[in-house]
């Protein structure tokens, strides 16, 4: 079947169970005979779809001060799944929006 032909349907599909493999994007496109830069491209633009298939989801969510001296106040980030990641509360915003951005 040729990359042309393949539907937006297919495309999100094939995006889908990428995600839900484990493996590389690399090694997906190998598996089932895409090519990585338009596969890269099908991701991309599964996220301007809003494919509902992401693996984070922004919750509302606490901010707190540590009045401790011997912790340091942390920004924390904590999945569906329970695992959290600590961060210093300086982090840098557009540091943080790459990270997530990465992560998706």
């Amino acid at each position: 079947m040729s990359l042309n032909s393949i539907s937006q349907e297919q495309r999100l599909a094939h995006v889908a169970q990428w995600r839900a493999s484990g493996v590389t994007r690399s090694a997906y496109c190998v598996q089932h005979g895409l090519k990585l830069r338009s596969f890269i491209d099908w991701i991309k633009r599964s996220r301007e779809l809003g494919d509902g298939d992401a693996k984070l989801t922004l919750i509302q969510g606490k901010v707190a001060k540590v009045l401790s001296p011997q912790l340091p106040a942390m920004l924390v980030l904590e999945c569906p799944n329970g695992s959290k990641l600590h961060l210093p509360s300086n982090t840098s915003a557009s540091w943080l929006g790459a990270l997530l951005g990465a992560l998706s």
